[in-house]
């Protein structure tokens, strides 16, 4: 990726905060330790196959398990 991870992660907490995800929900991805760090430690070919799976899976999970639901059914076109 090229340019800033803040402006990256700013960018993606905005678009959640419009899709009406809670906040701590979104924590979940662009805290200091959320799951987006991930992506910046995995080689670049593991990023759409392993790491956006991954952080899916464990997003949605956190979502499960109150009764939320996420209001897009792909991640990976927010993150991407």
């Amino acid at each position: 990726m090229i340019g800033c991870e803040f402006y990256w992660k700013q960018a993606i907490r905005r678009k959640l905060l419009e899709l009406n995800v809670p906040r701590d929900k979104i924590s979940l991805l662009v805290n200091e330790d959320g799951l987006l760090n991930l992506l910046t430690v995995i080689p670049i070919k593991d990023i759409e196959s392993k790491g956006i799976a991954y952080i899916r899976a464990c997003f949605n999970e956190g979502l499960d398990r109150d009764g939320s639901s996420i209001p897009f059914g792909n991640i990976s076109s927010i993150l991407g």
